[in-house]
């Protein structure tokens, strides 16, 4: 009995910190998918900043001119910083699906580039945006959602709003 005794408080001693631990470890990845997500809906909103920037720089109009912007105000569109200048780096997501990012472990970037070295990541990122005021201020909105170690949904949201600061 005195065996049985001392197994049980031995098994009982061993258990409750391997729980601990592996509760530990859900945590710390979870936090690092929060914080990644939050990094690329930053991202997102950096980037539709600086279009707004150059635009008036260049005497354009504030917010549209050939920048692809005018897809996010139609439904949800995906922007991708890492594209080249000019190039289609604010695309409408087809038939309302907004495909996963992508993510090159040679370098660390996450992007929709499809060549080899990327992978599907657990991330997609969706842009919208609608007119607050109009033709001086638009609200910008970004949200990345993933599937976090427990099959559970999670969502960042970013929102701003930007003005014509020329106006």
């Amino acid at each position: 009995v005195e065996t049985l005794v001392a197994i049980a408080v031995l098994l009982l001693a061993v258990t409750a910190p391997l729980s601990l631990a592996t509760k530990s470890l859900n945590s710390s990845v979870l936090s690092k998918q929060q914080i990644t997500a939050s990094f690329l809906a930053q991202e997102a909103m950096e980037y539709i900043r600086n279009i707004r920037d150059e635009n008036v720089i260049k005497h354009n109009d504030w917010l549209y001119a050939d920048s692809g912007i005018q897809n996010c105000f139609t439904g949800q569109c995906i922007v991708d910083p890492t594209l080249a200048s000019g190039t289609d780096n604010i695309k409408k997501c087809q038939g309302g699906v907004c495909p996963l990012l992508r993510y090159r472990a040679t370098n660390g970037i996450y992007s929709y580039d499809t060549g080899v070295g990327t992978e599907d990541s657990i991330y997609t990122r969706v842009v919208e945006m609608a007119d607050v005021v109009n033709n001086r201020e638009v609200a910008v909105l970004a949200t990345v959602s993933w599937s976090g170690p427990n099959g559970v949904t999670y969502e960042v949201i970013a929102r701003e709003n930007l003005t014509d600061w020329q106006y």
